[in-house]
Parts: C-alpha cells; sequence; structure tokens
C-alpha cells in the first residue's frame, strides 16, 4: 500500500485530529465556541477551519499547485493574521498535521519505507512557507489600510483646524 492510498483510507481521522489540534491552540473557551456555533457569520474563525482543512489535506495529497491549495490556506491564513498572535503561533496549525499523521497512521508509517513520508513531510513544509508568505502578504494589507486611516484621520484634524493639508497620501 503506498503512503498516499494509506492517507487517503485514513482522510476522516487524519482532518478529524488536524482540526481537533488546531482548535486546541484557541483558549478552551473560544475552542467551544469555535466547535459549536455553526453560523459563518458568527463564527467566521470556525467556518474557515471546518470548511477548509478538508480540502487543504487533499491538495496535499494531491501535490496540487500553488493556485489550487491558495483557495483553502488563505481564510485560515487570513484570519490569523489579523489575531492577536505571533507568525509562528498564526502558523502552527500547518506542522500540527505531521503530528497527526504519525499519530492516524503511525503503525503503517513505520512499514512503509522512510522516503514516501519523508516527502509528504516536505509537501507540509512547503505548504508552511507559502502560508508564512501569504501570512506577510496580509499583515501588509492590514498595516496599510491602518497607515491610510492614520493620514485621513490627521488630514480631518487639520482641515477641521483650519490649516491646510493637501494630500494626505
Amino acid at each position: 500500500m503506498t503512503l498516499e492510498s494509506l492517507l487517503l483510507e485514513k482522510r476522516a481521522d487524519i482532518v478529524r485530529g488536524w482540526i481537533d489540534r488546531t482548535l486546541a491552540l484557541f483558549p478552551a473557551s473560544t475552542g467551544v465556541f469555535l466547535r459549536t456555533t455553526e453560523d459563518r457569520f458568527d463564527n467566521p474563525v470556525g467556518e474557515a477551519i471546518f470548511s477548509h482543512m478538508g480540502p487543504l489535506f487533499d491538495a496535499l495529497l494531491e501535490n496540487a499547485p500553488r493556485e489550487a491549495v491558495e483557495p483553502h490556506l488563505d481564510p485560515i491564513v487570513q484570519i490569523r493574521s489579523i489575531q492577536d498572535c505571533s507568525a509562528s503561533e498564526a502558523l502552527s496549525f500547518v506542522f500540527l498535521l505531521k503530528d497527526v499523521l504519525r499519530q492516524e497512521a503511525g503503525d503503517a508509517l513505520h512499514d512503509s519505507r522512510g522516503e514516501p513520508l519523508r516527502e509528504f513531510d516536505g509537501r507540509i513544509d512547503r505548504l508552511a512557507l507559502l502560508a508564512f508568505d501569504r501570512f506577510i502578504g496580509f499583515k501588509q494589507k492590514v498595516y496599510e489600510i491602518r497607515i491610510k486611516e492614520i493620514k485621513n484621520s490627521v488630514s480631518t484634524l487639520l482641515k477641521m483646524s483650519n490649516l491646510t493639508c493637501d494630500d494626505p497620501k
């Protein structure tokens, strides 16, 4: 049995374990909320995790190109980029998949040669690098929006105090 066929067979358990470990990164009360609140407007974080982790795992299984991965990675990373946490905390969910793989398919993984597992670990590592690139891009957008808001506020204050500011850019 190939590694991909084993992972496909255990897909439901792997995805469930990955989601469980990802939700465990949040405080306990938040984790309960994320699991139990189903409305995507009340719970965009939970919706992103539950809706996109499975397809993200599938994309890894298929060794899909970046363009196929980003639509499932971006919603999770976007939300994590505006939360008050470091990049390592925000993106640690990617690396949790390695632990889940070994837990869910442990014995069978040890029976197979190490090369397929190393290759799949490489896919996860590349996903982490892509997640980091996307995270930085989203953070930069947030900072640009904040800077624009500050400039507009200063411009408004100057106008209100009868001082001039021709271009808030």
